[in-house]
């Protein structure tokens, strides 16, 4: 169970990353690291 509340949090919270990833693209486009 600790496994499966641990990966919903993850995506949950993975639009909120992307949109500060996205977010520091803006900002330093010569930073661009895709995972």
């Amino acid at each position: 169970m600790e496994k499966l509340n641990m990966g919903s949090a993850k995506m949950i919270s993975f639009p909120q990353k992307k949109q500060a990833f996205d977010s520091k693209n803006a900002a330093f486009p010569h930073l661009v690291v895709l995972p």
